[in-house]
């Protein structure tokens, strides 16, 4: 019976030692109020897009490293590696997409390996409509002008 106990111990305390880390944060970017389109090009192992209330564009990431350490995460945070960008383009839209479209496997000093999961999580102004996962879109109301003031003779 002392033996089981010490071998549960000491797999737990195994279990216990293999470095799993994980981190989240979010980008935000201003929708102008002449944009009508979003296009959507987010590379992650699940990417959820969907409207929420805000009048922001967010996108959330989470990360998970199983295998490696926070600062190893932290680092692959601050190189950019889960960066995601918004340019807005001529033609009223904005357009959303990871930096790194593809990621090397990670591996630790001794060559083992690091698994990896990446989360995306975008919210659109409920304002717009989805056309498709990757596009969505809205009215603009045009502009009326203001009525001009004649004087009459």
């Amino acid at each position: 019976m002392r033996y089981i106990i010490l071998f549960l111990l000491f797999a737990f305390s195994f279990s216990t030692a293999i470095a799993q880390s994980k981190q989240i944060q979010h980008y935000s970017f201003e929708v102008a109020p002449q944009i009508t389109t979003v296009k959507v090009d987010v590379v992650g192992n699940y990417v959820e897009v969907t409207n929420w209330p805000g009048n922001l564009l967010m996108v959330e990431i989470k990360a998970e490293l199983n295998g490696a350490s926070d600062d190893i995460l932290n680092h692959l945070f601050k190189e950019g590696r889960y960066a995601v960008e918004a340019d807005a383009k001529e033609d009223n839209s904005i357009f959303v997409y990871t930096k790194v479209k593809e990621r090397n496997p990670l591996k630790t000093k001794k060559g083992g390996s690091i698994i990896e999961r990446v989360h995306y999580r975008v919210f659109i102004p409920d304002s717009f409509t989805k056309v498709n996962n990757n596009l969505w879109t809205r009215e603009v109301e045009a502009e009326v002008p203001a009525p001009s003031e004649e004087k009459g003779n």
